[in-house]
């Protein structure tokens, strides 16, 4: 999975991308690592309501069909 989104990101960015954004939270620990090896932001679509949830929130709770999302 890292080879292939590296690759991806290759292409993104060759082709003018000045960032990338994740919309599948299964993926998001590739995220920081990408960010580095392209020299572009990486945006988490979960990363925002995540710390959404947790500033305003005395609990949350996360529902995930996919262990990779919960990691």
């Amino acid at each position: 999975m890292a080879q292939r989104l590296a690759d991806l990101g290759d292409a993104a960015v060759a082709a003018g991308a000045e960032a990338l954004m994740f919309t599948c939270s299964s993926i998001s620990q590739y995220a920081a690592p990408l960010a580095d090896r392209l020299g572009v932001p990486v945006y988490r679509v979960d990363e925002a309501m995540a710390d959404e949830a947790v500033r305003t929130g005395d609990r949350v709770s996360v529902i995930a069909t996919l262990p990779t999302t919960v990691q």
